[in-house]
């Protein structure tokens, strides 16, 4: 089976497989791609990758090992993850929704599958002809003369098409097309995260205020559950607008990033003279400015988040006294009842002792049951008192010390 690999492989030395199904006395032996693709690069002469999917399989190999077009083969061709959806922009904001297979984006940008994956939720960077940015939901190639959106099926992208043709059909010359297509889609993301916290901030605290009304005896659990889904919410708005800031902190902070992004003067360097017509460094402040001005904005937006995280700490902090300090009554409650309970049972041992069989004198008076009962009942609430005071000294002389 080895040798028939490498003599495909020979004969198509940058062939890639996801899988090897080699066909041997009509049987379908499958491997792992990691194990085919180290017997691929100890034959092919360049190393071999899991770019290319199985629709690249050439039909020789099929003849090569006598049998005929696999089934897997011409499924591989259509599989939904080698595709993708993208809505494309030229300069006067015309807009072309179509899928395409990754392969033929990453070529005609001329950037690596790694560039487009996204592992965090905002970067920004230069690879291969454009500019790439990912914000949220925002996915976006830039080069000089297009915008490229990302996985344009995304119900807020398509929400967010219609605004950005008319935007880009009413933009100036003023300034790259990058820079200008890159300020549209950092001020939308800005503009969402300015809303939601907008909408997060007074939902917020009127929660915070039905929790903390004094008039109200316990916390309204329905409240709480409110409550801590609002922070939730801004626990993943806090890391979202942390992430945007970091992306662009680390972009301000490397002068050669920002001397990438001027796209246009490979294409015309005598119009835009930011970043140096020979691809140096030159003069990066115009980029600078307008990152700095968001950068801004990301850490308003953190920092009005942070206030309000704190504003929900310390409502928490105030709710746990209250609730300790109900607690405390009801533990002083009950300890008052067992005093009483404690009082009532010390005297009622008078009544067990005439509750006995024995016979004396008092029997025959008819007094005697009030009296003793009504000296039972006053020596129980004098004893009671005591408790009562003693407890009362001890709270205040707590209360002195703290």
């Amino acid at each position: 089976m080895w040798k028939i690999l490498h003599h495909v492989t020979k004969a198509h030395p940058y062939l890639t497989l996801p899988f090897a199904i080699v066909h041997v006395n009509h049987r379908i032996y499958s491997r792992n791609l990691h194990t085919l693709s180290r017997v691929l690069n100890s034959t092919c002469d360049r190393p071999c990758t899991a770019l290319h999917f199985a629709r690249h399989w050439p039909q020789s190999l099929c003849r090569v090992l006598h049998t005929e077009p696999c089934k897997y083969v011409e499924q591989a061709s259509s599989h939904p993850s080698t595709q993708i959806t993208i809505t494309h922009f030229d300069k006067n904001g015309n807009h072309t929704n179509k899928v395409i297979r990754k392969s033929e984006l990453l070529t005609e940008f001329g950037i690596q599958p790694r560039d487009i994956r996204f592992s965090t939720m905002s970067s920004l960077y230069v690879r291969g002809t454009g500019i790439i940015l990912r914000l949220q939901h925002i996915k976006a190639i830039i080069t000089t003369n297009s915008l490229v959106l990302l996985d344009s099926e995304h119900g807020a992208i398509e929400e967010f098409v219609p605004e950005l043709q008319e935007k880009l059909k009413t933009i100036n010359d003023t300034l790259p097309f990058e820079f200008v297509v890159l300020e549209i889609l950092v001020t939308k993301m800005l503009t969402v995260l300015e809303d939601r916290l907008s909408e997060l901030h007074p939902a917020m605290v009127n929660v915070l205020n039905s929790l903390l009304d004094p008039s109200l005896n316990s916390v309204d659990r329905g409240h709480l559950h409110v409550l801590l889904l609002h922070s939730k919410s801004l626990s993943e708005f806090t890391s979202l607008v942390k992430d945007i800031e970091g992306t662009l902190e680390d972009v301000l902070n490397n002068e050669a990033d920002l001397a990438e992004m001027y796209l246009s003067r490979w294409t015309t360097p005598g119009k835009f003279p930011g970043g140096g017509s020979d691809g140096g460094g030159g003069d990066i402040e115009e980029i600078s400015d307008i990152l700095e001005a968001y950068l801004m904005q990301a850490e308003d937006l953190l920092s009005r988040s942070q206030q309000l995280r704190e504003l929900i700490t310390q409502s928490e902090s105030i709710i746990l006294i209250n609730l300790d300090s109900q607690r405390n009554i009801m533990m002083r409650l009950s300890l008052q009842l067992e005093m009483g309970v404690f009082s009532a049972t010390m005297c009622g041992l008078v009544g067990l002792s005439f509750g006995m069989n024995l016979s004396t004198s008092l029997e025959e008076s008819p007094h005697a049951f009030w009296i003793i009962s009504g000296l039972m009942v006053t020596t129980a609430g004098l004893i009671w008192r005591r408790l009562l005071v003693f407890l009362g000294r001890n709270s205040q002389n707590s209360k002195n010390i703290f």
